[in-house]
């Protein structure tokens, strides 16, 4: 196997294949001609890097491509059917080598619970962040009621004013009449005079 550090390689897990990159090379324990692989899972923090054996490290190739992009479909196809008894991928020769326990098999599922928690709380925060949106928008129209309320207020108020002042200029008027007209009667002047000079103003 031509894989040196550095290179992105394909590492089995149970029914999944996932891009890594291979930090470290050392020789197997149990076989000189074997090898084990140190790698980083890409898009995963360091924490997941682990020693992964020669038999389930697999070269980046097409055809490997397309193991990977198989074995995803497989899981999806078993997943999707709960009661249908899983079948076995067709594998090759260096591929039916590998455990059928392999290790990772723990990292899978937490991969999985991880990935479930996330799920569970992008969830919670899209309630969340809907609900103060809404709640956003409850204020928002109160606001716009209590302005409109206060806006009309002052149009009511302002109407009255001017009725109180027109009834004010009445008034106004009449006594200012009425004080003429009696000193023009004072002076001397007749009533038909002063009628003629000064009609009373209606109330």
């Amino acid at each position: 196997m031509g894989i040196k550090v550095g290179d992105t390689v394909l590492v089995y897990y149970d029914l999944l294949i996932f891009d890594a990159e291979v930090l470290k090379i050392e020789p197997a324990d149990a076989d000189a001609d074997a090898k084990r692989f140190f790698v980083h899972f890409t898009g995963w923090s360091e924490s997941w890097d682990e020693w992964i054996e020669q038999e389930n490290v697999l070269q980046d190739t097409p055809p490997n491509r397309e193991r990977q992009k198989k074995a995803k479909e497989e899981l999806l196809v078993h997943s999707s059917a709960p009661n249908r008894t899983p079948r076995p991928m067709q594998q090759d020769a260096a591929a039916s080598k590998r455990p059928t326990t392999l290790p990772g098999s723990e990292r899978l599922v937490a991969m999985i619970g991880w990935m479930k928690t996330l799920d569970d709380s992008l969830t919670r925060l899209d309630k969340q962040v809907k609900g103060l949106v809404r709640e956003h928008i409850s204020q928002e129209a109160g606001n716009v009621q209590l302005k409109k309320r206060k806006a009309e207020a002052e149009v009511h108020k302002a109407e009255l004013e001017v009725e109180v002042a027109r009834d004010l200029k009445r008034v106004r008027v009449v006594e200012e009449t009425a004080m003429a007209r009696k000193r023009l009667k004072d002076a001397g002047i007749s009533q038909q005079e002063i009628d003629a000079i000064l009609p009373a103003a209606a109330r």
